[in-house]
């Protein structure tokens, strides 16, 4: 049986094999890396939020990370204007 990839914003999540894609520059980045850890400690408070309002886990999952990513690309940019 084959199951769907599920798609939030720039992120899609592979049931079969678990893999999470996105922006690389994202991906690569300790800010990506800080907030996958808090998420699977379940210490992530927009995960937690959206286990209780998304359809299922990988939606939640894929919300929390599109959520943290959009902040990330702001503060990225702003750095970036003020160069």
């Amino acid at each position: 049986m084959s199951m769907d990839i599920t798609k939030v914003g720039r992120f899609t999540l592979n049931p079969t094999t678990g893999e999470i894609a996105g922006p690389a520059e994202y991906m690569n980045s300790e800010q990506y890396a800080r907030r996958i850890e808090r998420i699977y400690a379940g210490q992530d408070p927009v995960f937690e939020m959206g286990l209780q309002r998304s359809p299922n886990a990988a939606t939640a999952l894929l919300v929390a990370i599109q959520t943290d990513y959009a902040a990330w690309k702001g503060q990225q940019q702003i750095a970036a204007m003020s160069r």
